[in-house]
């Protein structure tokens, strides 16, 4: 087949324009993964500060509730429950009897009886 000079001019400018869209395609690609890689980068340090955020107030907390089991003397839970049960007897029988059935299922589980 032969083209005339025309057609043939005609080929070359598309050929041309094929190359450079396709240049262009290439370098927004090349952008974009660029972007995504940054932010990412970005999403993990952001991760990485989360996280270390938590690990210290999870550290203040369980150093807070140390401070405050060391600060609690048994006579005073003591005390504490036996006016919370002057108060709420219903309550209180009640959370004696769940708290004794789960000792029980337990205690039954450990021996190999079913319950």
């Amino acid at each position: 087949m032969q083209f005339t000079p025309n057609q043939e001019q005609k080929l070359r400018d598309l050929n041309a324009k094929t190359h450079e869209t396709a240049d262009q395609i290439g370098q927004k690609a090349q952008d974009i993964a660029h972007d995504v890689k940054d932010r990412a980068q970005e999403f993990g340090q952001k991760a990485q500060d989360i996280a270390h955020d938590v690990k210290e107030r999870a550290e203040k907390l369980a150093h807070k509730a140390s401070e405050k089991m060391s600060e609690i003397h048994p006579d005073e839970i003591v005390r504490d429950a036996g006016e919370m049960i002057k108060k709420h007897p219903m309550q209180a029988l009640a959370a004696g009897a769940i708290i004794g059935g789960l000792l029980g299922v337990l205690v039954a589980q450990r021996r190999g009886r079913r319950v």
